[in-house]
């Protein structure tokens, strides 16, 4: 049974990198695929139009809207806006499998959307504080609570997932361990970079989970 999709709409840059890290490893230890921008193969396709299919193919959401501040050339950065914006946009008018869209908004700060977003006032987003543990237990609750939403809908017991303190367990292993897994699969440990690297990166975290 295939994993179900979820569309991470983050920021890529080195700050946030431990943050993706811990978001990608929870995915799958939630049972879920974490989809990304980041696979694109860029083989001549419009990015906006690639956009739309991965976001189309998703039936949860999950976007992290703190790097909205200006970069050093004094601009700011609206690709994560833009891209929950699509998202929500396809469950509101889309058709009756993209009306099941969930979404999860997370933040550094609380009380900051609005002074930025004032169109999403009433979106209670989670602020995980640029701390790893909470984004996973953000993370992790986000899944028990669509998962519950899905089988109330179908009619169908939700799956149990492991408790947060356990998935922060487990990361930490993982990246302790990650030189290893990269010595053994023939890489040096920039080739599983989770940015540089996103794809083979997924793999590490799935074979790890794996075993």
């Amino acid at each position: 049974m295939s994993l179900p999709p979820v569309f991470l709409n983050c920021p890529f840059d080195e700050e946030y990198k431990p943050l993706f890290s811990a978001l990608v490893f929870t995915c799958f230890a939630c049972g879920f695929r974490p989809r990304s921008a980041l696979e694109d193969s860029g083989k001549g396709v419009m990015r906006y139009e690639r956009l739309c299919k991965l976001i189309e193919e998703c039936d949860f959401g999950i976007h992290d809207l703190s790097r909205t501040e200006p970069n050093k050339d004094g601009l700011p950065r609206f690709n994560m806006p833009f891209e929950l914006g699509l998202f929500l946009g396809a469950q509101r008018f889309g058709g009756r499998r993209q009306k099941r869209k969930q979404t999860l908004v997370m933040v550094r700060s609380k009380h900051v959307l609005g002074k930025y977003l004032s169109d999403l006032a009433g979106v209670d987003p989670v602020a995980h504080e640029a701390d790893a543990p909470k984004l996973i237990r953000y993370a992790r609750d986000y899944f028990v609570r669509a998962l519950a939403e899905d089988a109330r809908i179908d009619g169908t017991e939700a799956p149990r997932l492991p408790g947060a303190a356990a998935i922060n367990t487990r990361f930490q292993a993982f990246q302790q361990t990650l030189p290893d897994i990269a010595n053994a699969g023939g890489f040096d440990i920039d080739e599983l970079d989770p940015i540089e690297a996103y794809v083979d990166f997924t793999f590490a975290v799935a074979d790890f989970l794996k075993a």
